[in-house]
């Protein structure tokens, strides 16, 4: 399952890297690379969520929303460390151009990228109704990720990485609240039963799964015919 989880964010990093960006603002110079760091706080941060996900018996395709959402917090919380390579700020459907670091103030990405991915992953899975277990586990990724970066960083380029990252990914909630999850979940579901070959229920009380799903807000199409444009 663990090899699963990275494929697909591997895929998911491919996409991000072939959206044509809109921001276009320099990046940082002044601070550390993000590429001179190891992947260990972002291996560790997915594992967390995989394993989240999981306790919280979240369906698969609602799973697979959690990990591209959680794959886009780290991306933006690296970006303008990463030499060459642009925020999708402005190039995926309905997301704005983000907050970006000062470009004469150091910061620290794997703080901010921490505080980015922690600040999403909170509000999804409060969306999701999680137990408060889950809530405080996320809290303890956060505490122990920053705590690594104190012992290598000045504690003030860790807080206004730690802030920025949080405005990054407050504005990340702001965007993933309008894909249309939330509203899809009220929606009531009636089984066609006209043809034979249509879904039914198969065990008492079963529930289709994700029957909307084709409403939620896709990363890159609003509809199939774009491909032929």
């Amino acid at each position: 399952m663990k090899a699963r989880y990275t494929i697909s964010l591997f895929f998911l990093i491919i996409l991000l890297g072939s959206i044509t960006p809109l921001n276009l603002f320099a990046q940082n110079t002044v601070s550390t690379p993000a590429t001179e760091y190891d992947s260990a706080m972002a291996r560790e941060w997915m594992l967390q969520v995989y394993e989240l996900v999981r306790d919280n018996n979240i369906n698969a395709p609602a799973a697979s929303r959690v990990y591209a959402y959680t794959a886009v917090a780290l991306y933006e919380g690296l970006v303008n460390g990463i030499p060459g390579n642009f925020s999708i700020g402005g190039a995926i459907d309905g997301l704005s151009l983000l907050p970006y670091p000062q470009d004469d103030i150091e910061y620290d990405f794997p703080a901010m990228a921490n505080a980015s991915i922690s600040t999403v992953v909170n509000g999804l899975f409060e969306e999701a109704g999680a137990t408060d277990d889950t809530f405080t586990r996320i809290n303890d990724m956060r505490e122990k990720q920053t705590a690594l970066r104190l012992e290598a960083v000045d504690a003030d380029i860790v807080e206004r990485s730690l802030a920025l990252g949080d405005e990054i990914g407050e504005a990340l909630l702001d965007w993933i609240s309008t894909d249309n999850y939330g509203p899809t979940r009220k929606l009531d579901y009636t089984i066609p039963t006209d043809e034979d070959y249509l879904w039914e229920e198969t065990t008492e009380g079963q529930h289709a799964l994700e029957p909307f799903w084709n409403q939620i807000r896709p990363f890159a199409l609003g509809y199939p015919e774009r491909c032929n444009e």
